[in-house]
């Protein structure tokens, strides 16, 4: 399909042309339409080339609109080879604005193709951009008057590259920072995402602006850690250009070989490798770090593990001579397996591929904790400690044996008979609004007493909102205010938003809460998972804030792919064909700003997150069945009442009684007389004696007399900002908690 071109495209074209042709000293131009392929050069001024650009358009993926100005153009120009002509060059959108591109698809041979082969190999936008179909739908749903010739545009954007992608590579540290990879360049082809993707940088400029942001900094984002900054000041190109700061991969090592692990026998032990010994992140001062009668029976002399730097660890690996070669070895039957080779300070088993990259010896940290995965071990391992599972307590026959071999805390090595939590007490009825979480009830079994099923997000929510409710008056005080801090830990860690000072504080808490568990609870408690709590708080201050560096948006983008699968013998291929469709639409309706999707799925409270809300649950009422015809009689009598403009009637009913010739009626009887029959009486007057109907208050005065509709229309839920509320009465017979509900923004 050979999309018609526009004049004013080829006049942008043809001026950018002819001033690269002076520049480079030549005197014709290169015909990049899709019979020439830059086969042919014609002079810009004689109509030839125009006319083959409006006849026969641009080749698919002409990104050259000037030539470089680079030594080689230089070069060839004063060789004087071929009139200076020199392919290669850029590729210019709007005159404001010049992006970089090489050309890859020259084609050398001057013949010209047949008409049925004009169409160079097609790259998967602009293949999607050209289909007859989407270009119909898309200009059905675009409003304005250019609609054709944004299209048009929107072909030559899709083959348009925004960087130098053949740009040499200098060798040296200081230049190893490259622009953005083709899949992050495509970002920048819209405007909206665009400003998103440079919104760390906008920001750090009203931030530099703010002196209270100054004095009490808060990391929001990972440009405010110090591994981000870290980069800005090695790398200098990172640092001024917001499109590639911060492009750099990172992923944990902390203790290595000073790690404080301890292996438990097997049975009748629980035969885990533990990790206890966190009174060594205490002051030295500490009381606790000589009160080995109360932890492991001996006293902790040590302070915490040094953090070995990138550059010590990479001269250690480099230095490594037994390092197995990097990729899986396989070994032929016939021949012995060979020994494993001896891991590196008891942590590497081999040298990753990762420290081939020249930032990565300066990264502080360069393997992330996963806070999700932290938080829903922790809390599988909590919940079947305190509601005693048999499959996945710590606190069972074997947990206690492992204190007599350890001889330690002799009061707790008999196993005790713990009953856990009650039926009740672990059911608890516990409702959420919808959406919020799954439902706690279903994920469990009380006669069983076991937790099946939890997700992540469901664990993260029983660990921050739930638990610390949940264990309120069931268990000893001092225990209780150490699960309730750790329960906040987790909550605050989470955040989108942290001070730097409260950093320092939280780091301390957690030191002193993971002391009170090794007192509380059996070492088989103290899995890894346990212990890589007293380092979350160093990724944080080098990476941001958790979220920005957890699974949990993997994990939902997993979801997301799943359901691209059409063909189950071949996933790959469909979630391959699925994730590019959805890209080349989304790309399209972002560039061409249609208001309706196409595609997309819809969410169930779409267009309900303006402040419009939705109504569910009809229910027509009317006052004389439900028995309320006097409140609703009251209600239009005090309604009237307020009104000024019925004023003039209300005291001519009232002289109207007093006159009617009743004897000694007190002022209490008049009001009385009045208020029952006002109403009544004001419909027959105004009935009797319609007013001219030539003002809005005339109107106002017919409708106010024949008073208020008697029939209600009641509903029992509401949809709204992406919330749903209910009436008490429907949410008795829901298993959400959707009434009474409040949200604190």
């Amino acid at each position: 399909m050979v999309i018609e071109m526009s004049e004013s495209i080829v006049m942008r074209y043809l001026k950018h042309a002819i001033i690269d042709m002076y520049e480079n000293k030549r005197t014709e131009v290169l015909c990049p339409c899709r019979r020439c392929k830059r086969g042919k050069w014609f002079d810009p001024y004689s109509g030839k080339l125009q006319g083959h650009l409006l006849t026969n358009g641009f080749m698919h993926g002409h990104t050259q609109w000037m030539s470089d100005d680079g030594a080689e153009v230089n070069g060839a120009t004063a060789a004087g080879g071929n009139n200076g002509r020199q392919e290669g060059g850029h590729h210019d959108i709007d005159d404001d604005e010049e992006f970089v591109a090489e050309d890859d698809n020259l084609d050398d041979d001057n013949n010209l193709d047949d008409d049925n082969n004009l169409d160079d190999e097609e790259v998967p936008l602009a293949s999607v951009v050209r289909d007859p179909h989407l270009q119909d739908l898309l200009l059905e749903k675009t409003k304005g008057a250019k609609r054709k010739s944004k299209l048009e545009q929107l072909e030559i954007d899709s083959n348009t590259p925004l960087y130098d992608s053949e740009r040499e590579e200098e060798s040296s540290s200081e230049s190893c920072v490259v622009l953005p990879a083709a899949w992050l360049q495509r970002f920048y082809a819209d405007r909206k995402e665009a400003k998103l993707m440079r919104w760390h940088a906008e920001r750090k400029e009203a931030v530099l602006n703010d002196e209270d942001r100054i004095e009490h900094p808060v990391l929001t984002h990972p440009s405010d850690a110090s591994q981000w900054k870290a980069l800005d000041n090695e790398f200098e190109v990172l640092g001024q250009n917001p499109e590639t700061s911060g492009a750099m991969d990172t992923r944990h090592v902390s203790c290595m070989e000073e790690t404080m692990f301890l292996q438990l026998g097997k049975d009748p032990g629980s035969s885990k490798t533990v990790y206890m010994g966190h009174r060594r992140w205490l002051q030295k001062t500490d009381t606790w770090r000589k009160r080995g009668d109360l932890f492991d029976g001996t006293n902790e002399p040590r302070g915490p593990p040094r953090k070995k730097s990138g550059e010590e660890i990479d001269t250690l690996l480099k230095g490594w001579k037994e390092c197995p070669p990097p990729g899986k070895i396989r070994q032929k039957p016939e021949k012995k397996k060979k020994k494993a080779t001896t891991p590196l300070i008891g942590v590497w088993k081999r040298r990753s591929v990762f420290w081939d990259l020249p930032y990565w010896k300066i990264l502080d940290t360069p393997h992330c904790l996963d806070v999700m995965h932290i938080t829903k071990n922790v809390c599988e391992s909590l919940l079947g400690t305190l509601l005693n599972m048999p499959d996945r307590t710590k606190d069972g026959p074997k947990g206690r044996h492992d204190l007599k071999v350890l001889g330690i805390r002799e009061e707790l090595q008999i196993p005790a008979a713990q009953e856990g939590q009650s039926e009740e007490e672990a059911d608890g009825g516990v409702r959420v609004p919808f959406g919020y979480s799954g439902l706690i009830s279903r994920y469990m079994d009380p006669k069983k007493r076991n937790f099946s099923g939890m997700k992540s997000h469901d664990c993260h929510v029983m660990m921050t909102q739930i638990l610390p409710v949940a264990i309120r008056g069931i268990m000893d005080d001092h225990v209780r205010a150490t699960l309730t801090g750790l329960c906040n830990f987790f909550d605050v860690i989470t955040r989108k938003s942290i001070s730097v000072k409260k950093l320092a504080r939280l780091q301390e808490e957690i030191v002193v809460i993971l002391c009170e568990l090794e007192m509380y609870f059996p070492p088989a408690f103290f899995d890894v998972m346990v212990h890589l709590l007293v380092h979350i708080m160093d990724d944080i201050v080098s990476l941001g804030p958790a979220f920005l560096h957890n699974m949990v948006p993997f994990e939902r983008m997993n979801g997301v792919i799943k359901g691209y699968v059409r063909n189950r013998s071949h996933p790959d291929g469909s979630i391959v064909q699925g994730w590019l469709t959805e890209e080349c639409i989304s790309f399209c309706t972002n560039y061409l700003d249609i208001e309706d999707p196409v595609g997309l799925p819809q969410n169930k409270h779409l267009r309900r997150f303006e402040g419009v809300g939705h109504k569910n649950g009809r229910k027509e009422l009317h006052v004389h069945m439900s028995g309320r015809t006097s409140d609703f009689d009251r209600a239009n009598l005090v309604a009237l009442q307020h009104i000024d403009l019925i004023d003039p009637w209300l005291k001519e009913h009232k002289t109207m009684i007093e006159n009617s010739g009743k004897p000694m009626m007190t002022e209490a009887e008049i009001y009385r007389e009045h208020n029952s029959s006002f109403a009544r009486w004001f419909k027959d007057h105004i009935d009797a004696n319609p007013p001219p109907m030539d003002s809005d208050k005339d109107k106002l005065v017919l409708a106010l007399s024949h008073g208020p509709a008697p029939n209600l229309m009641t509903y029992q839920a509401y949809d709204i900002n992406g919330y749903t509320f209910y009436t008490e009465e429907k949410d008795k017979n829901s298993v959400y908690q959707n009434s009474g509900v409040t949200m604190d923004s």
